[in-house]
């Protein structure tokens, strides 16, 4: 029995640290070849949100006992599914990956701020948990508005995504960290 507990705990902090770790890997990738691959980091976009998108149902669908797998993940693996699809398969140009991009991110920051309501009004939250979900919806604002109006070139939007990359990365590795509270669930 208890190395059954040990690996279900293990299985559920593993899938968002992998995840996690996934997202971030893009975003140095984007700080490194902002210049010299936007073609590559599109499609590398596309296909991390596919793999991370099947990683979310996974997970959702073997967690159903978490609070959060009830809503906010399977609607997060639609989201990376969705942005997989037309990252890898639609959008062909910077402009065009710049563009839906903008639009995902205002709606990753709609999700962040729905979500950072919802804790606040169940009283169950973790404080580090729910400051980084404020934190990627104040600085998504920024980002998506910045990008959506093209006012920095291409370059430099790729650096503001790869760090946004990275910011969005640490709150799956820190919900891998804490998946032990009441909000994000507890292993029975």
């Amino acid at each position: 029995m208890e190395l059954h507990l040990n690996n279900r705990h293990s299985d559920v902090t593993r899938i968002p640290f992998l995840k996690g770790a996934i997202i971030i890997t893009w975003g140095l990738l984007a700080l490194f070849l902002f210049q010299s691959a936007p073609f590559f980091l599109i499609k590398s976009f596309g296909v991390l949100n596919l793999i991370v998108g099947t990683l979310t149902v996974w997970y959702a669908l073997r967690h159903l006992d978490l609070k959060i797998s009830r809503q906010w993940l399977l609607l997060e693996a639609g989201v990376e599914l969705v942005a997989g699809i037309v990252f890898t398969f639609i959008a062909a140009t910077l402009n065009e990956f710049f563009h839906y991009m903008g639009i995902g991110i205002f709606f990753i920051i709609i999700l962040q701020f729905i979500y950072g309501y919802a804790l606040l009004n169940s009283g169950e939250y973790n404080l580090v948990n729910l400051m980084m979900r404020f934190l990627t919806l104040f600085t998504g604002a920024a980002i998506g508005i910045v990008l959506f109006s093209s006012m920095i070139p291409y370059d430099k939007a790729f650096l503001i995504i790869g760090l946004f990359s990275i910011l969005y990365g640490s709150i799956n590795i820190q919900y891998g960290l804490q998946a032990k509270n009441a909000v994000l669930g507890k292993i029975k």
